[in-house]
């Protein structure tokens, strides 16, 4: 990891070298533009003229004012310019992104595989290819009355809705919008001058495939392939996305599949693998099979405010910035969830549980973890006060092998405890929460999240406490150190983690899991109090670019 990032931040020191003086209008190679017809005049079918390459649709047609490295994707992706035709400055720049390669092989073309940095504008570029490709393709293999589409495959609806909004958008900068036919959320209707009819339209990954099948794309876009997960099963479906997608490209076209990092395994990491090289290492060019680039967010984005808010990132969270933003992915080995040193930390900012008393006004959350027979039953309360969340009682109940828990007695210790709290809600687990309801029939039990994305959630929100300084874990319990440092994590399909605690001796974390609930039930009942933390428990566990 660290040999990455050191590579990273050569590539940002020399490119900064590149673009000196570092003034706006030098860091965006700004061109004077011939002059146009003002943005927003609506054009005429007779007065359209279609531009010739992509590049003069986004300067003459578009204005775009983005930076060089941006511009150097534009002629390489957009219009197959090899690296050997650029200048001397956008070929380092392009050697950067797509390794050191003086020209493409034709028939890798086809298939664009993109690791994203977050916040580069590919989704935003790739829709004005899109658009592109709608108004200029060659529509004469079509069948009479045919319909040509620009499919955008999203795993949510909602997200691609926007690449949407920015295809309606250029339609009124460039003064075509009249080529519109259709006012519709997911999708947007051309009838070109030429009488061709062209749809982009937006569509869920769906299984199989099936929403994308039985048209003709003049091209096509994947949209954070990484975490493709079909709606209907759930289950992880980019290759047959892509083997649907992909024969039905038709000739001149590209199919891009763009993401940002997530794990080494997936359609995208297999493209970008064997066709470029690994990410963090030598970018080993060979574009075989597809034109496959890596595009770290400091090298298309060298502005104040980026850095900024990558330096921020890597403060906070080296590992998920280095994912996000210099396309670093997630190892397939686990990796500790809660660091060692962080936890260290928030214990010595914790209170000794026999003096602590509840200050007056706090929140409290309590969270059950009940095991009988091989498993600890465990209480944890915390204590909710200025954002600050205090660990205020940790209460295990253990098994032997010659006596098993017994559950009435179990909850009789959870009720005691829980009236000493003044708490009368409490979130636990689903194991023996139905029967545990009889013994605790003035305790309303809240199921705590299951499921892969559910316990993710939950386990984010905690971590992202810890972080921020905002968890105190009381001095001296290294039981709940142990288990919480013990917690392991690993890459799953579609963009989750697969979170659990090893069996050990000392037990199966069921501590942990009791805090865990506690805090997950103070969030839910804060009314807004975390917001900041719904913002960075969001940007932890789930980046979308």
């Amino acid at each position: 990891m660290l040999a990455s990032l050191n590579r990273i931040d050569r590539q940002v020191a020399q490119l900064d070298r590149w673009l000196a003086p570092t003034s706006p209008a030098a860091q965006r190679r700004v061109h004077h533009l011939p002059s146009q017809p003002t943005n927003g005049t609506e054009q005429s079918a007779a007065e359209w003229v279609a531009p010739a390459t992509c590049e003069e649709f986004f300067r003459d047609n578009l204005k775009l004012d983005i930076t060089v490295a941006q511009w150097v994707l534009v002629k390489v992706l957009f219009d197959r310019v090899d690296p050997v035709d650029l200048t001397p400055t956008d070929r380092a720049l392009a050697a950067l992104m797509f390794g050191d390669c003086d020209r493409i092989n034709p028939a890798a073309r086809h298939t664009v595989a993109m690791l994203k940095g977050a916040r580069v504008g590919g989704t935003w570029l790739w829709s004005l290819y899109l658009l592109y490709r709608a108004i200029t393709a060659d529509l004469s293999r079509l069948a009479a009355g045919e319909v040509a589409f620009c499919p955008i495959v999203c795993e949510r609806m909602r997200l691609g809705r926007q690449t949407i909004n920015y295809v309606r958008g250029a339609l009124l900068v460039a003064g075509i919008d009249s080529f519109r036919t259709n006012n519709a959320t997911d999708s947007v209707a051309l009838m070109r001058p030429d009488g061709g009819r062209v749809t982009i339209e937006v569509f869920a990954a769906s299984a199989g495939g099936a929403s994308v099948r039985g048209k003709s794309f003049v091209a096509a876009l994947l949209d954070e392939a990484c975490f493709f997960r079909s709606a209907e099963s759930g289950i992880v479906n980019d290759d047959e996305i892509y083997r649907a997608v992909s024969p039905r490209v038709m000739s001149g076209g590209t199919l891009g599949i763009i993401s940002t990092a997530w794990a080494e395994e997936g359609l995208l990491w297999d493209l970008v693998k064997r066709n470029l090289g690994t990410p963090g290492g030598e970018l080993n060019a060979k574009h075989e099979t597809a034109l496959a680039c890596i595009t770290p967010t400091e090298i298309l984005r060298n502005d104040d405010k980026i850095k900024a808010d990558i330096a921020t990132a890597r403060t906070i969270d080296p590992e998920s910035a280095a994912r996000e933003f210099d396309c670093i992915p997630l190892a397939q080995n686990t990796s500790k969830f809660f660091a060692l040193p962080e936890l260290r930390h928030a214990e010595t900012l914790g209170v000794d549980l026999e003096s602590h008393i509840t200050p007056h006004g706090a929140e409290v959350g309590c969270g059950l973890d009940t095991g009988l027979v091989n498993d600890s039953s465990a209480l944890v309360a915390v204590h909710l006060e200025d954002e600050v969340f205090t660990v205020a009682c940790v209460l295990e109940r253990r098994p032997t092998p010659a006596e098993p828990l017994k559950l009435s007695e179990v909850c009789k210790a959870y009720s005691e405890e829980l009236a000493r709290q003044h708490c009368y809600r409490a979130t636990a687990d689903v194991h023996e929460f139905e029967a545990s309801k009889e013994y605790l029939p003035d305790i309303e039990l809240i199921p705590a999240p299951t499921g892969l994305a559910g316990k993710q959630e939950a386990y984010t929100l905690l971590r992202t406490i810890i972080r921020e300084k905002k968890l105190r874990l009381p001095p001296g319990n290294e039981k709940l150190i142990k288990q919480l440092s013990e917690v392991v994590a690993k890459p799953a399909d579609g963009g989750k983690l697969r979170i659990w605690s090893p069996r050990t001796r000392g037990g199966h974390g069921d501590l942990v899991s009791a805090l865990v609930n506690a805090v997950w039930q103070l969030h839910q009942d804060s009314g807004g109090l975390l917001s900041a933390l719904d913002y960075l428990v969001s940007q932890d566990h789930h980046a979308i670019a």
